[in-house]
């Protein structure tokens, strides 16, 4: 496996009985999959241990006996996580008049971006300042 991937391996939470796949630092990384088959569960499983949760118990695999406990291992430490659920959606993507809060900050800027947006900022000044707008 490749050294640079972080490891990660869930145990008997929720859908997963025994999972292990591996994820790349600092880039996202998604995952796809059918419903039902744990992609948010994993999320769940890494934020809950990063919190050190107490509920995570909550997301005990419904294949595991009683004396099985979730469980996840992981070849590093995070720091965070963002699962793509309800409470994130209400956060990020439905802020009141807008549908997404600031949507241009969704797009990776760079100093082209940052170059046209100036430019089309001085070309809207100079058109206000030849036309009054009413």
């Amino acid at each position: 496996m490749d050294s640079q991937k972080i490891s990660i391996q869930v145990d008997n939470c929720k859908s997963i009985k025994h999972g292990f796949f591996s994820i790349a630092p600092q880039k996202l990384n998604i995952k796809l999959g059918m419903n039902g088959t744990g992609k948010s569960t994993i999320s769940e499983a890494i934020q809950k241990k990063m919190e050190d949760d107490s509920s995570f118990s909550e997301i005990k695999s419904f294949f595991s006996s009683e004396d099985e406990i979730p469980t996840i291992t992981s070849s590093t430490t995070f720091k965070k996580v963002a699962v793509y659920n309800e409470s994130f959606v209400n956060q990020i993507i439905f802020q009141g008049d807008e549908l997404i809060k600031d949507p241009f900050q969704i797009f990776i800027t760079s100093s082209s971006y940052e170059d046209k947006k100036r430019e089309l900022q001085t070309l809207t000044d100079h058109l206000r300042k030849c036309v009054k707008i009413t």
